[in-house]
């Protein structure tokens, strides 16, 4: 039997709520109308990638091919996205996000005496299971799985290790600063560079780089509806974590796993009334609005189609696997 993937994207799904989560993830349906959100988060760590990557190859080269590439990237990501999905026209452009890579480049230029590329874009497979009197008790009945990720970052920043994540908000800074303490994604990560490194060259926290992006739309005469000059700021914000906190990430992933592989041999996937507009409207509402069983479920084909499964860490195989 084919080892059970897990990864934060997944988990988030799930304790939101378990119907979305199949619809996601067994059944891989996805809409042909996009998130705009998502689409420019895509876009801009396919930037951050590429750029990065120059920069652990080369160092912080005057030649400009680092930006080149980054433009080359983010321009690849968009149009393979736009391809795939239909988009309601805001200010989250392909123009507004060369611009932000531009602006975050000169914020951050301080970077080019200070900080050092390790690694970009890490993929990871951890094989997980109970490994203890109390985690035995607690998860008797839960089959192994992996925990997988990709991390995107790896840093010396003055001397310190991190781990670096890219994140991208319309929100104002400090609401999803507060937003993204103690992220179960992160934690994640950081419970994983560990297993990785088997405790040598650890790094010392998490380093979270946000990127806000957001525009009002005009009231003036003539300029109704159109989007003024977007508004564009960065922050990196540390996050430390300490052995309590790493463990007890670890226990609420296990018995989110555990709970998962139950729904999964039950096959009920009971939809969470509570979540339905959940930073807009779920995707999916039009589908449990039919208030069927799954068994029963017609799928609007003009609306929804079936991708490719999600697997985040696919690259990692056999002995790349860490036990």
């Amino acid at each position: 039997m084919e080892i059970p993937h897990h990864d934060n994207t997944k988990r988030h799904a799930f304790v939101e709520c378990r119907r979305k989560y199949y619809f996601q993830y067994v059944k891989n349906y996805k809409t042909f109308y996009g998130s705009n959100a998502l689409r420019y988060g895509l876009v801009w760590h396919a930037g951050m990638e590429a750029y990065y990557e120059n920069v652990k190859q080369k160092g912080f080269s005057k030649d400009g091919t680092a930006i080149q590439e980054a433009f080359n990237a983010m321009k690849k990501e968009w149009d393979e996205a736009s391809a795939k999905e239909n988009f309601y026209s805001d200010y989250r452009t392909l123009e507004n996000c060369f611009n932000s890579f531009l602006q975050y480049i000169q914020h951050f230029n301080s970077d080019e005496m200070m900080l050092k590329v390790l690694n970009t874009e890490e993929p990871f497979k951890i094989l997980m299971k109970p490994e203890n009197d109390l985690e035995y008790k607690l998860f008797k009945d839960l089959k192994e799985f992996h925990f997988t990720g990709k991390i995107d970052m790896e840093i010396e920043l003055n001397g310190r290790m991190w781990i670096n994540e890219h994140k991208t908000t319309g929100q104002p800074l400090d609401t999803q600063v507060t937003r993204l303490n103690r992220s179960a994604q992160v934690m994640g990560y950081f419970y994983a560079k560990g297993r990785i490194n088997r405790g040598e060259r650890n790094p010392d926290g998490v380093l979270m780089t946000i990127h806000h992006l957001s525009a009002r739309k005009s009231t003036a005469k003539g300029k109704e509806g159109e989007y003024g000059t977007p508004k564009i700021d960065f922050r990196r914000v540390p996050q430390v974590f300490s052995e309590n906190d790493i463990q007890q990430w670890r226990m609420a992933f296990m018995s989110t796993a555990l709970d998962i592989q139950i729904e999964t041999e039950r096959n009920l996937w009971p939809m969470c009334h509570d979540a339905c507009f959940n930073f807009g409207t779920c995707p999916f509402l039009q589908i449990c609005e039919q208030n069927s069983s799954i068994d029963d479920i017609w799928l609007d084909e003009q609306r929804y189609y079936v991708a490719e499964p999600w697997e985040v860490a696919k690259s990692v195989t056999g002995a790349g696997i860490i036990n």
